[in-house]
């Protein structure tokens, strides 16, 4: 079975170290990090085709973009972002996966796995747009 690739946008270096030990020692093949945004999406851009779920922090500087970015420009990818509470459905973005830390591995790796099946399912035939940046921040 291929390894599920996942693209890391994570600013605290701390959680940034624990999250990267976590995802390789679960079996998730880590193709990329970045602590910035419009970084983030700079090297992402790269590596598209490589790409089947985002974990983004929700604290960090200029994160909606990103979220925003990916679910609007490449529905196939899965988004997970972690968030210290879940927004009010109003001020979700749709067709993304909110995690409320703290985390645990196990829930950690469920959710993952969920958001990469429903992406599947509500994406089923669906064209892929080039990543471009939208101007939501």
């Amino acid at each position: 079975m291929e390894k599920t690739r996942v693209f890391l946008v994570e600013d605290d270096e701390s959680l940034h170290k624990v999250f990267k030990q976590f995802l390789k020692r679960e079996g998730f093949d880590l193709i990329g990090t970045s602590a910035e945004a419009d970084e983030s999406l700079r090297v992402m851009q790269r590596i598209l085709d490589n790409i089947d779920v985002v974990i983004v922090d929700s604290q960090m500087p200029n994160s909606r973009k990103v979220i925003t970015t990916i679910v609007d420009n490449v529905p196939r990818i899965a988004v997970v972002v972690l968030t210290s509470s879940i927004p009010k459905p109003a001020n979700q973005i749709p067709n993304v996966t909110y995690f409320e830390q703290p985390i645990t591995p196990e829930r950690l790796t469920e959710v993952i796995q969920e958001s990469i099946a429903q992406r599947l399912a509500v994406n089923a035939g669906r064209k892929f747009k080039p990543l471009q940046a939208s101007n939501e921040n």
